[in-house]
């Protein structure tokens, strides 16, 4: 239950703490399909080269019949906790593994995938601790993929506004219809350090746009943005922010 999408019929749900051959931390994800009213067990996913503490479901999302799950601490390219992502696709009721999805910027403890989502045939996949311009802020890579995903293009790295050190930017991202909002939990606003924050995308043509941001009046050490969601249909965003108001919790 440490992440979970749902698309249609389709829940997903990761477990990437999940220990595999006596090998702890590999992870797992968890498919369940509704059939005749009930939630019903349909396969069990894990890394094809999975290793312990790959955290494999440390995030997921699901669109039509392409599902993708991140490990956050695969070690790969001489880096550790680099990150990877693993995209798998339905085909005649068997979800088919396709490939390994890397960052074109690698660097030890980037976290790739720690936060992804993925709708339209367009991923977006966090890498908080991402060093741009010289500052550990954070960044989105975006990618697309044909209707099998048999093949994926690199597309936008999506930077903050403004980058400060630590801030997480990518601490969530969503995705929905042409609007994108992503989160930095570590963001230092007027108000104090950590209050947190929102960037929110359009895409009126083909590529993404920075649009509104970054959050309310947030208070030191509310770190908003926590959880975030997009209605497109609505043009909606929803941002969660648990510690307001001493741990009250918000959602803006």
């Amino acid at each position: 239950g440490y992440s979970v999408d749902i698309y249609n019929d389709i829940i997903v749900v990761g477990a990437p703490n999940k220990a595999i051959s006596n090998e702890l931390g590999r992870g797992r994800v968890y498919v369940f399909r509704l059939i005749q009213g009930v939630w019903t067990a349909m396969a069990g996913l894990q890394a094809p080269d999975g290793k312990p503490n790959d955290h494999f479901g440390s995030a997921v999302a699901i669109y039509e019949n392409i599902l993708i799950a991140g490990a956050s601490g695969r070690d790969h390219s001489n880096f550790q906790n680099a990150g990877s992502v693993y995209p798998f696709a339905l085909n005649n009721n068997i979800w088919e593994s396709r490939g390994i999805i890397n960052a074109w910027q690698n660097s030890a403890d980037n976290y790739f995938g720690d936060h992804l989502d993925f709708w339209n045939y367009e991923l977006a996949v966090s890498s908080t601790n991402l060093i741009i311009d010289g500052v550990n802020c954070g960044g989105v890579f975006m990618y697309s993929t044909n209707l099998t995903g048999t093949m994926w293009v690199n597309g936008d790295l999506m930077e903050p506004t403004v980058k400060q050190p630590n801030m997480r930017f990518g601490s969530t991202v969503s995705l929905g219809n042409s609007h994108m909002v992503i989160t930095a939990t570590g963001f230092d606003g007027s108000e104090g350090s950590n209050t947190g924050g929102w960037f929110a995308y359009n895409k009126p043509n083909r590529a993404w746009q920075y649009f509104t941001g970054v959050g309310h009046a947030a208070a030191p050490a509310e770190q908003m943005g926590q959880s975030s969601a997009v209605d497109g249909a609505l043009s909606t965003i929803y941002v969660g922010s648990p510690n307001w108001e001493v741990m009250k919790g918000k959602v803006i």
